[in-house]
């Protein structure tokens, strides 16, 4: 039960998010990957493995990689608007790092965890203001393959050393979860952004 968990759940909500961003346009599949698609299998095999408990605690980890993946998208939002992508990326992962630090670097009980988040998500809500883009699609062959392979890797990556790294940090989970669009502003390279021949 745990492994087909491990093996399947991820991949197949990696391709749900993909196709309804294909069909309806990223503000969807931003809507569908904002919802604990990742963070809530590996709750799930957490509690099973580990003890709820331990995804009690677990739970607010959940919380700082939602914070810092709002950090890592609004760094990527704003720095791709005058960087080249392949500039752009490693800002967004650093301030993905500096958040995620500074989040396991205090131990915020429910609450508190869920004014910050909250107030962070309506924070950049607020200062990054929607636009509404004409882009064209890009759909290279090897994308989604990728992306369910990454989903496999981390789960069973995360869910194997669970209790090496504790509940706090297991699942503030790296940026690699935000493959699939994971905002109406995707943090994946526009077609105009990738270097030529791509």
């Amino acid at each position: 039960m745990i492994l087909a968990l491990r093996i399947l759940l991820a991949p197949l909500l990696i391709v749900t998010a993909t196709l309804l961003g294909r069909r309806f346009g990223p503000g969807a599949s931003g809507w569908f990957i904002g919802f604990p698609i990742i963070s809530g299998p590996i709750s799930l095999i957490l509690a099973s493995t580990n003890g709820t408990e331990f995804a009690v605690h677990a739970a607010l980890g959940t919380m700082g990689g939602q914070a810092s993946i709002c950090l890592f998208s609004a760094v990527y939002i704003l720095a791709a608007r005058k960087l080249p992508w392949w500039l752009t990326a490693p800002l967004a992962i650093a301030a993905y790092m500096l958040s995620a630090f500074v989040w396991n670097s205090f131990a915020l009980s429910l609450i508190p965890s869920l004014v910050v988040l909250v107030g962070l998500i309506l924070g950049l809500g607020w200062a990054i203001p929607a636009r509404k883009i004409q882009q064209k699609s890009l759909h290279l062959w090897w994308d989604l393959p990728v992306r369910m392979l990454i989903s496999v890797l981390f789960v069973t990556g995360v869910t194997t050393f669970a209790s090496r790294l504790g509940p706090q940090l297991v699942v503030c989970s790296p940026p690699c979860r935000s493959l699939p669009p994971s905002c109406p502003s995707s943090p994946m390279p526009s077609k105009a952004a990738w270097p030529p021949g791509n």
